[in-house]
């Protein structure tokens, strides 16, 4: 049965347009088809691995992607008519686009731990549940380790059962065309797979991170592999 997940933020730049491409990505490593459908007017999704409105050449099961269209809700119907596992819906941060949502089965909500964007997540948080009766998730994205002591343990704990992930602000978004989840080198890469296994499974586990040590150590590198692969079944592979 296809799931219909809307991303969306409170306020523009939050990297609504990442988050969706990645954890598209994410859910395509794991074995799972994808369509990628965006109602961002800035149409900033087909830069993500060559995408281009209509289709892409990017990955088998990543396979189509759309810009803006006129009858919104019939072009998020026929997406779930599709035979995709997963339609990600980039509604970018256009509050007049949320009549949408109630063609979604779920909403993401996209935002960075500084007051002025918490103020407004708070509010589409208010919004989702008060006027379209959702229980949004929440995605923190940009996220400082140094700058944000204390704020994340906030938002932690008062959000706990909201919260999806966290991404790191890295500048590995610039150096990598293709979404940085295919590369699982990078620590971002396994924080978007972590999180689109929260989707996809529904749950809201923590993620743990794991630093290769500096010497070769075969031993290690197993247990990394065995706990932040993803294979085409979407099951871990066995050590060796």
């Amino acid at each position: 049965m296809t799931k219909v997940i809307a991303f969306t933020a409170g306020e523009s730049g939050a990297g609504v347009t990442t988050a969706a491409a990645n954890i598209g990505a994410s859910l395509a490593l794991a074995g799972k088809s994808v369509l990628l459908v965006e109602f961002d007017s800035r149409f900033s999704l087909h830069k993500y691995a060559g995408m281009k409105a209509g289709g892409t050449t990017y990955a088998a099961s990543l396979f189509y992607a759309f810009a803006v269209v006129e009858e919104a809700g019939e072009i998020i119907k026929e997406a779930r008519d599709s035979e995709a596992d997963f339609v990600l819906v980039d509604l970018g941060s256009n509050t007049e686009q949320f009549e949408l949502l109630s063609f979604c089965d779920e909403v993401v909500v996209v935002t960075a731990l500084e007051e002025a964007a918490l103020q407004r997540t708070d509010f589409v948080l208010g919004q989702l549940e008060s006027t379209f009766g959702l229980n949004p998730k929440l995605l923190v994205n940009r996220f400082d380790v140094e700058a944000s002591v204390g704020v994340d343990k906030l938002i932690e704990n008062t959000l706990t059962d909201r919260i999806v992930g966290f991404v790191l602000d890295s500048d590995s978004f610039s150096f990598y065309q293709d979404p940085v989840a295919v590369y699982p080198t990078e620590e971002n890469g396994l924080r978007f797979r972590h999180i689109s296994r929260n989707l996809k499974e529904d749950t809201y586990r923590k993620y743990r991170t794991l630093h290769y040590p500096r010497s070769s150590n075969k031993t290690w590198k197993k247990i990394t592999r065995f706990l932040h692969a993803d294979t085409a079944a979407g099951e871990r592979p066995q050590a060796k």
